[in-house]
């Protein structure tokens, strides 16, 4: 009997397209030559799609301050020190609003990374 563990071939990355380094929303160069009109020699740039993941832009440090400055316009220098609580109670509206954001705002965008310059030829634009 065999014992070796096969593996999945890795998925292929997912590869964009840009003309300006600023939008990657073409799937290919073919798609992104059909949108304007392109010179033999300039470049263009591609790149892998990446998920992002918003629960890293939640922070308890905003939350709590904005509590203490709205608790400060009502009753000055009384909350200065509002909210004063522990490390636990921090952790614990990090993982709520984490929850929240993961299940209520997902987006629909993507981070590209490994991006490289591509210099259009005659035999991308043809004849």
């Amino acid at each position: 009997m065999d014992t070796k563990q096969q593996t999945a071939p890795a998925a292929q990355p997912e590869v964009v397209w840009s003309a300006d380094l600023e939008l990657f929303n073409f799937d290919s160069l073919g798609e992104l030559l059909d949108s304007d009109d392109f010179e033999v020699g300039q470049t263009v740039f591609f790149g892998e799609k990446a998920a992002v993941n918003p629960t890293h832009w939640v922070d308890v440090d905003i939350v709590l301050d904005a509590l203490c400055d709205r608790a400060f316009d009502q009753v000055g220098e009384a909350a200065s020190d509002y909210p004063d609580v522990s490390q636990e109670a921090r952790d614990e509206l990090e993982t709520v609003l984490g929850a929240w954001v993961a299940k209520h705002a997902q987006p629909t965008f993507y981070a590209v990374k490994k991006i490289t310059e591509y210099t259009i030829t005659q035999e991308d634009i043809g004849a």
